[in-house]
Protein backbone atom coordinates (compact mmCIF):
# COMPACT_ATOMS: atom_id res chain seq x y z
CA UNK A 1 0.00 0.00 0.00
CA UNK A 2 1.49 3.45 -0.88
CA UNK A 3 1.34 5.85 1.45
CA UNK A 4 -0.52 9.47 0.65
CA UNK A 5 1.62 12.48 -0.47
CA UNK A 6 -0.18 13.88 2.56
CA UNK A 7 1.38 10.87 5.35
CA UNK A 8 4.65 11.51 3.56
CA UNK A 9 4.58 15.42 4.56
CA UNK A 10 3.60 14.34 8.00
CA UNK A 11 6.03 11.89 8.41
CA UNK A 12 8.80 14.36 7.50
CA UNK A 13 7.33 17.39 9.56
CA UNK A 14 7.29 14.56 12.85
CA UNK A 15 10.55 14.26 12.10
CA UNK A 16 11.84 17.73 11.87
CA UNK A 17 9.92 18.11 15.11
CA UNK A 18 11.84 15.20 17.18
CA UNK A 19 14.88 16.39 15.13
CA UNK A 20 15.06 20.04 16.36
CA UNK A 21 13.73 18.99 20.28
CA UNK A 22 16.58 16.59 20.05
CA UNK A 23 19.35 19.28 19.15
CA UNK A 24 17.59 22.18 22.04
CA UNK A 25 17.26 19.48 24.52
CA UNK A 26 21.19 18.56 23.70
CA UNK A 27 22.04 22.31 23.85
CA UNK A 28 20.41 21.91 27.30
CA UNK A 29 22.47 18.94 27.96
CA UNK A 30 25.57 20.26 27.30
CA UNK A 31 25.01 23.76 28.73
CA UNK A 32 24.38 22.35 32.28
CA UNK A 33 27.20 20.24 32.36
CA UNK A 34 29.42 23.02 31.66
CA UNK A 35 27.64 25.39 34.74
CA UNK A 36 27.81 22.28 36.79
CA UNK A 37 31.69 21.72 35.67
CA UNK A 38 32.59 25.80 35.65
CA UNK A 39 30.31 25.82 39.76
CA UNK A 40 31.60 22.39 41.41
CA UNK A 41 34.83 22.06 39.50
CA UNK A 42 36.75 25.22 39.27
CA UNK A 43 39.76 24.54 40.37
CA UNK A 44 40.39 22.21 38.08
CA UNK A 45 40.15 24.98 35.44
CA UNK A 46 43.35 26.98 34.24
CA UNK A 47 42.00 30.11 33.59
CA UNK A 48 39.98 31.38 36.49
CA UNK A 49 39.82 34.89 35.82
CA UNK A 50 36.96 34.25 32.62
CA UNK A 51 34.87 31.85 35.05
CA UNK A 52 32.47 34.17 35.35
CA UNK A 53 32.25 35.15 31.69
CA UNK A 54 32.10 31.68 30.72
CA UNK A 55 29.32 30.79 33.37
CA UNK A 56 27.57 33.46 32.14
CA UNK A 57 27.71 32.40 27.87
CA UNK A 58 26.60 29.28 29.26
CA UNK A 59 23.68 30.54 31.09
CA UNK A 60 22.50 32.55 27.89
CA UNK A 61 22.77 29.13 25.85
CA UNK A 62 20.57 27.16 28.27
CA UNK A 63 18.22 29.93 28.52
CA UNK A 64 18.03 30.20 24.76
CA UNK A 65 17.55 26.28 24.75
CA UNK A 66 14.61 26.35 27.58
CA UNK A 67 12.84 29.36 25.76
CA UNK A 68 13.11 27.74 21.97
CA UNK A 69 12.01 24.45 23.33
CA UNK A 70 9.02 25.71 25.46
CA UNK A 71 8.13 27.98 22.00
CA UNK A 72 8.43 24.55 19.92
CA UNK A 73 6.02 22.44 21.93
CA UNK A 74 3.85 25.66 22.43
CA UNK A 75 3.46 26.02 18.83
CA UNK A 76 4.43 22.97 17.04
CA UNK A 77 3.16 20.14 19.39
CA UNK A 78 0.64 18.99 16.69
CA UNK A 79 3.64 17.57 15.01
CA UNK A 80 4.84 15.55 17.49
CA UNK A 81 1.83 13.09 17.09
Amino acid sequence: MEKTRCELENKISKNIYIAMLKRLESRKAESLTMIQLYMEKSVGITDHSDILNEIEKWLSILSDSEGKIECLEKNFNSYSE
